[in-house]
């Protein structure tokens, strides 16, 4: 809901308690490992490492909507790498590697938000590539346009067609 209403500071508040509740399940988790102990058997939608890697999505995403890009970065970093989690059941593979490729999209969105024009020809590739993404790119892409006054008519006549879908 905080999303949704723009509450970017509640938005960060909100990210950094579920992911101070993932560390503390996670530690746990690694202690009763090491101890020989039985194991927390927790009922959760999607595996833990998920919710460790929304937390830094969210929160990036937060300081992305205030300008803060530096703290995106940071957060966009976190949610890259977490192959170094360990024991995260079954399906943590597939989580994590879907946390990069998301972490490749908005790190694309980034650095073009950030003043990184060069970018856009890469970025531009990347959407070519994944074309599930050009709907959330071309927004950032416009106000990338209108930030830098960039000139993308013909990104736009490219990514033309799969657009058009959205609007049947």
């Amino acid at each position: 809901m905080a999303c949704r209403l723009e509450k970017w500071d509640k938005v960060i508040e909100t990210s950094e308690i579920l992911y101070e509740c993932v560390q503390c399940l996670y530690q746990e988790q690694q202690y009763r490992k090491a101890k020989s102990l039985p194991l927390l058997t927790i009922e959760l939608g999607h595996p833990l490492v998920y919710y460790y890697g929304f937390s830094h999505l969210i929160r990036g995403m937060a300081y992305q909507e205030k300008g803060k890009y530096e703290e995106a970065r940071a957060c966009i970093d976190k949610y890259a790498e977490m192959g170094w989690l360990e024991d995260l059941g079954e399906d943590w593979v597939e989580v994590v590697e879907e946390f990069r490729f998301l972490a490749q999209a908005n790190g694309y969105a980034l650095e073009l938000l950030s003043g990184r024009v060069e970018v856009l020809t890469t970025y531009t590739d990347f959407l070519r590539e994944n074309p599930e993404e050009v709907l959330p790119a071309l927004d950032v892409i416009l106000q990338a346009t209108l930030r830098y006054e960039l000139d993308v008519d013909e990104l736009l006549k490219m990514f033309a067609e799969q657009t058009a879908e959205f609007s049947r």
